[in-house]
Formats: C-alpha cells, structure tokens, sequence
C-alpha cells in the first residue's frame, strides 16, 4: 500500500485502524488510546523512513510482558528463555544421508 501512492504513515494505518474497522473492533483495537487492548511490535527503526522496516522488529509485548522478537526470549518483567519451539520438527532438520523420502510418519 505505501508504494500505491498512500505512504508509509497512510499504509500503517490502514493496516492497523483501517483493519480493525473492518472487523468492527475498532473500539478495542487499531490505535493505542486509553481503554483499548495494547499488544505491541517495538520496531527497531523508522517505518515512516522506509516502510519495509515494519519487518525490523526488536521486542514484541503481549500482556504486559516483553519479549525479545528473534528468539521469543522473555525479557520483562523475569528474564527467562522461551525454550524448544514446539512448532518444529527437530528431525527434520537433521544433516544426514537419509533419503528425502524417509520420513515415515510420527516417531517414524
């Protein structure tokens, strides 16, 4: 959108005001104003500057709790890692010979 003629600031909030109108929920989400839901994305640089460092994220906070963006780290208000990531299969990744056809299923 921000290379459609809208600009970075236009496209950040039709991405974020814009998209909660959309789904009706504009009174809890969208803008951060007293009262609505507040998870944030801490950016690491300007996205006003270049659009694409909406991508450069450095923390993200959910809850009330900040989290390092790379590594899901938590990082206030305890410092603690974020541990195995469940959503991958670690035998997968694995460097070996095996045929890429040898994946027999789970615990295969």
């Amino acid at each position: 959108m921000a290379s459609s003629g809208l600009g970075p600031l236009e496209a950040l909030k039709t991405a974020t005001l814009g998209g909660a109108r959309f789904l009706g929920a504009d009174r809890d989400l969208g803008s951060l104003e007293v009262g609505k839901l507040a998870d944030l994305l801490v950016l690491a640089s300007d996205p006003l500057t270049n659009i694409r460092s909406t991508m450069d994220l450095e923390y993200v906070v959910q809850n009330g709790i900040v989290y390092e963006a790379d590594t899901l780290d938590e990082v206030w208000p305890d410092t603690r890692a974020f541990g195995p990531y469940y959503w991958t299969d670690e035998s997968a990744q694995r460097m070996d010979d095996r045929p890429v056809d040898a994946w027999r299923g789970p615990g295969g």
